[in-house]
């Protein structure tokens, strides 16, 4: 028994300095938290194409707890089934061929929330459970609504508006909708009256985007499928676009971001998000010594308008992510990062952003004005 104890007890010295458990306990990056801004769960994407919606809810509820209110769970399928009310009525007054589907972007839900309100989670009445997480049914909805509003169009006078009533059952019967009055910790609510007790107002939000090539500190457009109803964004410098996220982060705001977040970006094992001058952390070279492994962070590129210009177009027709920027770390050397988390799926996943991976990644931010340095929002007109 002696010897087993023994040998038991050398297995372990062996496994605790063995390269590959002495690696494991060191880190390239130690980050500590200078300031974090209190946010809800991430909830998973319930249908295809809708990932703005929950990027958009969440960002509304960072804002509410911000303002003093008490968490709460905003749903996602209310703002995804007012956005296909929304495109009915756009379609017809659309001289292109609007496509009628669950696309579009986290700004929408300011716009959808001031024409229809808003509902917590517990007011959506869901359809059968076969009508949901299923792209065979979703496309058979999409298909019939198309066909739907396609056929008024092109009859014009010929219909009644009796059509509506086809095209609001399918969603119904497809995808539910809120509850017309529901009761909410203890009191009734309208969507409507319900976005007014969120105590936000929906004029005071504004996209930032950075674009050298294009006139700065003016409203630009950007060009890509899923910003169907022409959102404009505010055109800033690479570094009024990181400034923003600073002051905002550090005033109590999050900030929502869109972008890339590439595999060849990502240090998976510390959850980093990089643009490293040469390897990623943890790269050995062919015969290099794994003892000689000097563990701080890796030297980043510097970003310039070129390199950023060379991407964006690229970047903007390829899947892209979104984040909610909650926190600032800073790592042993004083380098700070955004602390971020993704927004689309369950578990609140970090991932700590560079800002030379900020700077050359992000597509676009969504932001509270009031969040802005006065520098950049007087510059702006805001």
């Amino acid at each position: 028994m002696k010897i087993l104890k023994l040998l038991n007890y050398l297995m372990l010295i062996v496994v605790f300095l063995s390269p590959a458990f002495t690696s494991a306990q060191n880190h390239f990056y130690t980050l500590k938290p200078v300031k974090n801004v209190e946010t809800n769960s991430t909830k998973d994407q319930l249908r295809v194409g809708t990932c703005w919606s929950n990027a958009g809810a969440a960002f509304l509820e960072a804002e509410m707890l911000r303002t003093g209110k008490p968490a709460v769970d905003i749903s996602i399928m209310d703002f995804v089934h007012n956005i296909y009310l929304k495109k009915a009525s756009v379609f017809f007054s659309s001289d292109e061929m609007l496509r009628v589907d669950p696309s579009g972007i986290a700004f929408d839900v300011f716009s959808l929330a001031r024409e229809y309100g808003m509902a917590p989670e517990s007011a959506y009445m869901y359809p059968e459970k076969e009508m949901m997480g299923s792209r065979e049914k979703e496309g058979e909805m999409d298909a019939i609504l198309r066909g739907t509003l396609t056929m008024v169009k092109q009859r014009g006078e010929g219909f009644t508006e009796k059509w509506e009533n086809v095209y609001n059952t399918s969603l119904l019967r497809y995808m539910g909708e809120t509850k017309i009055e529901f009761d909410y910790k203890d009191k009734k609510y309208t969507p409507q009256t319900f976005a007014e007790y969120s105590g936000l107002s929906m004029e005071n939000y504004v996209l930032l985007t950075s674009d050298a090539k294009s006139p700065m500190n003016k409203p630009i457009e950007m060009d890509f499928k899923e910003n169907w109803a022409k959102h404009q964004f505010y055109n800033v410098s690479l570094d009024d676009l990181t400034s923003v996220i600073t002051k905002s982060i550090e005033g109590g705001y999050s900030v929502l971001w869109y972008g890339i977040v590439q595999d060849g970006n990502i240090y998976e094992t510390e959850n980093m998000a990089l643009v490293p001058a040469g390897d990623m952390p943890g790269v050995k070279s062919q015969g290099e010594n794994q003892a000689e492994t000097e563990y701080k962070p890796v030297p980043e590129m510097k970003i310039t308008d070129e390199m950023r210009s060379q991407l964006i177009g690229k970047n903007i027709s390829s899947e892209q992510d979104y984040l909610l920027i909650y926190g600032i770390s800073n790592d042993q050397d004083g380098a700070s990062y955004f602390v971020a988390k993704y927004v689309c799926k369950s578990g609140d996943k970090v991932l700590n952003l560079s800002l030379p991976f900020t700077k050359l990644n992000t597509i676009y931010l969504m932001v509270n004005k009031d969040s802005m340095p006065g520098n950049v929002k007087s510059s702006l007109g805001l």
